[in-house]
């Protein structure tokens, strides 16, 4: 239903392609079409002369160069700025759900359908890989709880993927995602660790340890997945000081 709800929302205003001129949209494309002709080279010699684009997280740009074959490059952006739409708010249902009841998070879930800011992020700005990190980390926060809570490896498995996905389409913005989130999440199963649901209690420093090593597992995977992405920063970050002064 609220899925749905998304697609008839934003899929006629994705179908007119109305972020197509937003200079983040742009850039994207533009990256994705380096993608589509060398999917395994991150070197883009289509700009002046040449350059790494090792600079930017590169999962949503290879998600529409992969299915830019098929339907083109602008129509793929749209298809894969929708997906993102709607699981941001089937992942805010999952979220919401922890900590209200089966009646208010769908109210939840459809207030983020028609969020002002995701409108400025998708429309305004063409920021794809902002609101793909968004989805992606508020639906890894909400696997956490079954792990923490009930030590559920599946759980496990789909938040450390999930947070994972979410570091390589923006790095930056699944860090704030997991200080905003995945902590509030296992601030929760903290505090219900006494409950007995899963048919035990357990104590709140145990639940929230449990929980703080599958952080500790998706950032180190992260990481290393990620190097590129750091060390091409690595030269303006030690830069910084000297220009400050």
């Amino acid at each position: 239903m609220v899925a749905l709800l998304a697609i008839a929302v934003h899929g006629p205003l994705l179908l007119m392609q109305l972020p197509a001129f937003a200079a983040g949209s742009q850039t994207q494309m533009f990256l994705a079409k380096h993608y589509a002709n060398d999917f395994f080279s991150v070197w883009n010699a289509q700009w002046f002369g040449g350059f790494s684009q090792t600079a930017s997280a590169p999962l949503t740009q290879q998600v529409v160069a992969l299915l830019s074959h098929l339907i083109g490059i602008t129509a793929a952006y749209m298809v894969v700025q929708l997906g993102v739409v709607v699981l941001l708010a089937l992942a805010v249902y999952r979220f919401a759900r922890l900590f209200t009841n089966e009646r208010t998070a769908p109210i939840a879930a459809i207030g983020s359908i028609f969020l002002g800011s995701l409108a400025m992020l998708v429309y305004r700005e063409g920021a794809l890989p902002a609101t793909a990190a968004t989805a992606l980390t508020i639906c890894g926060a909400s696997f956490l709880y079954g792990w923490a809570r009930g030590n559920e490896f599946f759980s496990l498995l789909k938040a450390v993927l999930l947070l994972i996905a979410a570091a390589c389409c923006d790095s930056i913005t699944a860090l704030w995602g997991v200080a905003l989130f995945a902590l509030l999440t296992l601030w929760l199963a903290s505090a219900d660790a006494d409950d007995e649901t899963y048919g035990e209690r357990r104590a709140a420093a145990a639940v929230f340890i449990r929980g703080l090593v599958a952080l500790a597992v998706a950032v180190v995977i992260s990481g290393f997945i990620m190097a590129p992405f750091w060390s091409a920063f690595s030269p303006s970050l030690s830069c910084l000081p000297s220009a400050i002064c």
